[in-house]
This record gives structure tokens, C-alpha cells and sequence, in this order.
């Protein structure tokens, strides 16, 4: 999406005028020249135009009438009015028409002229990031309204094929385990699956990792009675409040060896033992899984059970990365700040360009859409109260220090700004250099073959134990998230 602008001087195309054009393009504005409505108006259909100049004193050309005609039309556009014999009527009805301001031929104050120049580009450029936004969220509201997946943020390819895939999959009993890294939303595209599902029990959510394992199956499945030491009374397990519903049983693969074999069960034979009963229930539910590590390469290390792997992955949904769909961030980042302005009390309405582009150049490796939200929660704790635009300066900051991020490329990184490990001896250097490349190289390849570290490795030329090793190494520099 492009961010420049052009200016428009409206005026015959004398040598003063060409002058004048030139003056300004050496100032690094990009300015055209029309000196009747013809032109005016073909300029405006080839290019994007940010602010106008209009001479009110020459000959052939109604600058009042161009002033009041472009406000009409195009309310975004900033107009400047320049004169050689002003009248103060003149200058009045000029404002009250909708020039930004108002300027003496030839121009005395070039720092006020250069500034409102500037500031009408600003404007323009951040206007125009929101007339885009919202035409986008409005084709997405409409493509949501029909596909009722509201919980899923974003426009890009990898989120549409997401979307798509859950139409396809959901009014299907059959298994589904969707894979992707930490933070990505793998719960809002089982949430997803379930609301279209047409399924009428409750969609029940349980973190494999978060539960002691010795307390799991009765989580799961319940209990009765003096069952255990603590079981002062009987107690439904999740598969009963899942009944008709879903359970969504999110870091699968966290589970041990000895749980998987309960879950295996319950997969095939659609029936569990509450602890302390010698009598079985049906399990009435919908299972979907979800994992953020490679669950070939743990069957093949021998940590989950090949026969369950096949059981829970009959469908297998991806869900990218925030990095591999940076034309989501935008949209998410709106979503953000109308989710938090009430709770921070903020009005802010938009993001400039250089905030936007400086979220969009950061890989988010850490925890991918959770991360960035984290981060707009925290820019709108830093800005005013007063503010509606969030800048640049209220993102990346640690501790009462602004960081900016070290993975961004040197294209990306303000000016003056160089990455902590340049200081570092050469040898030490290098090494980060190359933990770098590699956070970058092996998720690329890892992402590209749907998550999997072996057939990664297979196209990169490398051995899978090779990469295994890689992995943990920018794991252990924390430029990469844990499995």
C-alpha cells in the first residue's frame, strides 16, 4: 500500500509557477501543476492528492470556487490559499470555505509554509490508512456475517484459507487437530468450529499443560464419591459439561504417555469411566485438539503414541504465524484498541503510518497475536489521554526504556539505531548474526511444510536431528518460542 502524496498547485503554468513547483520538489514533495478544471480534475483521478495549493489573485483561475468545490468533494485533501494583494474578506471567506490556511506571495514564513505542507501529508497518509482499514473491515464484516466466524481477526490469504477450511470441516463429526505456535488463536478457530458446528452442548476449553497430571482424568472424566483422599462429594468430569458440545483440548501434546493411552479410549470408544465407578458413560461430545509442536517428530521420538497422532489429526487445520500474514496486523491492531480504549481511558481513533510499519517489519516470535496485543495494551497505557493517534513512540517499551526490537531489519530500524550484540567482540557477534539468520531461515521452512521439522530439514538439505539441534539453540536465545 503506498503512503505518498502528491501536492497540487492550482495556477496558470507560468515561469513563477514552475519556479515555485520547483522550490518545493526539492524540499522532497512531489508536486503537480493544473491551471484549469480539466486538469484539476484528471489529476485528481491519476494521482493521490493530499493537499492543494490555490492561487486566489490570478487570471483564469476562482480560487474561491476551487476551495469550496474540493471541500465539497473531498474533505480529507488540506487546502493552502496564496495571494499577492489579500483583502481581509478574501481571506475570511477562504477559511470559512475550507482552506487549512492562509498565505502572502511570495511566501515570507517558509518554516509555517513547510510545516503545514508536512502536517497535510501526515494528516493525509493517517487518514487514508483508515479509509482503507474500514473499507477492508467492512468486506470482512460482510464475509463474517455470512461465514458467522466473528472471533477470527484478519484479511490475509493464510486467515481466509483458516476460515474456509473451518465451513468445510465443521458440520463434520470427524477429528481435527489444529496446529500452529503459541498465541496464533488456535482456541478462537476451535471456538470457531464449534459455533458452526450447528452442535447445541457447551464448547469447553482445558489446557492439557496446566493440569497435574495425577488430577487429569478426573478433570476429564469426574468422580465419585471417596473415590480419592479429598473427594468429599461425586463431581461431573469436562466430558459431561462438553455433552452435545465440544472439548477443545488445547498443548496435546503436553499430555503423558500414560494419559494419551485414557484419551485414546475415549477417542475410540466413545465412553468414559468416572474415577471411582465401575460404570461407563457415552461420551456425547466432539473432540478437537490442538498442539504448537511437531507431533510426527514426537512420535518418532517416542513421547506420543502413533495410534492417538492418527486418531485426533483425521483433518489438520493451520493456523500461520503473525508474521507470515503481516496485512492482518492493521486490522487486528484497530480491533485492539477498540477492545481497550474503555478499560485504559484513551479516544484514541488510529495509528500513524511509522507505528503501523514499524509493527509490521517486527516477526512477533515470541507469542504471534497475543504478543501483539500485549503491545497495543501497553502503547495505549503510554499515550495521553488527549491523544487520538498512537506514534511510534508509544510501542517497544521495557522497564521505562524504549527497545527497539532486534529482529527488525536495518531497513526497518529508526535512523541511529543499532542492535545491542554490535558491541559485542567479533566472535560473539557473529554468533548472534547467525542465531538471526536462523530465527528467520528454519521457521520460514518449518511454516512452509505445514509445522513439520523433518520435512523441513529433508528440503532445506540439512538432517532432522541437525535441525532439531538448531532449533533449541535460537530457542535457548529466546528467538524462538518454546515447544
Amino acid at each position: 500500500m503506498s503512503k505518498s502524496s502528491s501536492i497540487l498547485l492550482i495556477d496558470t503554468a507560468s515561469a513563477l509557477t514552475i519556479a515555485f513547483a520547483s522550490m518545493l520538489r526539492k524540499q522532497g514533495f512531489d508536486v503537480l501543476i493544473a491551471s484549469d478544471r480539466e486538469e484539476v480534475e484528471s489529476q485528481f483521478q491519476q494521482k493521490t492528492v493530499s493537499t492543494v495549493i490555490v492561487s486566489m489573485d490570478t487570471d483564469g483561475v476562482d480560487g474561491l470556487q476551487y476551495i469550496q468545490d474540493i471541500s465539497k468533494h473531498h474533505p480529507a485533501i488540506v487546502i493552502l490559499a496564496i495571494t499577492q494583494n489579500p483583502s481581509a474578506s478574501q481571506v475570511a471567506e477562504s477559511l470559512e470555505l475550507g482552506a487549512k490556511d492562509y498565505f502572502l506571495r511570495p511566501i515570507q514564513d517558509w518554516n509555517r509554509f513547510y510545516f503545514q505542507l508536512r502536517q497535510a501529508q501526515q494528516l493525509w497518509s493517517e487518514q487514508l490508512e483508515l479509509i482503507r482499514f474500514r473499507e477492508a473491515q467492512t468486506e470482512l464484516n460482510q464475509f463474517r456475517e455470512h461465514a458467522g466466524l466473528d472471533g477470527i481477526k484478519g484479511r490475509s490469504n493464510g486467515i481466509r484459507q483458516v476460515l474456509s477450511q473451518i465451513q468445510n470441516i465443521a458440520p463434520l463429526d470427524v477429528a481435527t487437530v489444529i496446529i500452529g505456535e503459541s498465541g496464533v488463536g488456535k482456541e478462537r478457530v476451535a471456538k470457531a468450529l464449534h459455533s458452526e458446528s450447528g452442535r447445541t452442548g457447551t464448547f469447553v476449553a482445558v489446557n492439557c499443560a496446566s493440569i497435574a497430571p495425577e488430577l487429569f482424568e478426573a478433570e476429564l472424566f469426574g468422580h465419585r464419591k471417596g473415590s480419592f483422599t479429598g473427594a468429599h462429594q461425586s463431581r461431573k468430569g469436562l466430558c459431561s459439561v462438553a455433552a452435545g458440545g465440544t472439548l477443545f483440548l488445547d498443548e496435546v501434546g503436553e499430555l503423558p504417555l500414560s494419559l494419551q493411552a485414557k484419551l485414546l479410549r475415549l477417542l475410540e470408544q466413545k465412553e468414559f469411566r468416572p474415577v471411582g465407578s465401575d460404570q461407563a458413560e457415552i461420551f456425547t461430545g466432539r473432540i478437537i485438539t490442538a498442539t504448537n509442536v511437531d507431533l510426527e517428530e514426537a512420535v518418532e521420538n517416542k513421547t506420543f503414541r502413533e495410534d492417538l497422532y492418527y486418531r485426533i489429526s483425521v483433518q489438520e487445520l493451520y493456523v500461520p504465524p503473525l508474521r507470515d500474514r503481516v496485512e492482518d496486523i492493521q486490522l487486528l491492531v484497530y480491533h485492539f484498541i477498540e477492545q481497550f480504549n474503555q478499560a485504559c481511558n484513551r479516544q484514541v481513533a488510529t495509528i500513524s503510518p511509522d507505528a503501523l510499519n514499524l509493527l509490521e517489519s517486527y516477526d512477533w516470535h515470541h507469542n504471534n497475536v497475543r504478543e501483539l496485543q500485549r503491545e497495543v495494551q501497553r502503547a495505549l497505557v503510554r499515550s495521553k489521554p488527549t491523544d487520538l493517534t498512537l506514534q511510534a513512540e508509544h510501542f517497544f517499551w521495557h522497564r521505562g526504556v524504549q527497545t527497539i526490537p532486534e529482529n527488525l531489519s536495518s531497513m526497518d530500524r529508526p535512523i541511529g539505531t543499532v542492535p545491542t550484540w554490535f558491541d559485542a567482540p567479533y566472535g560473539e557477534a557473529k554468533k548472534q548474526a547467525h542465531l538471526r539468520f536462523l530465527a528467520k531461515y528454519l521457521p520460514y521452512h518449518i511454516n512452509k511444510h505445514g509445522g513439520s521439522k523433518k520435512n523441513a530439514a529433508i528440503a532445506c538439505g540439512i538432517q532432522p536431528a541437525n535441525l532439531s539441534r538448531l532449533w533449541r539453540e535460537i530457542q535457548d536465545a529466546n528467538l524462538a518460542p518454546k515447544d
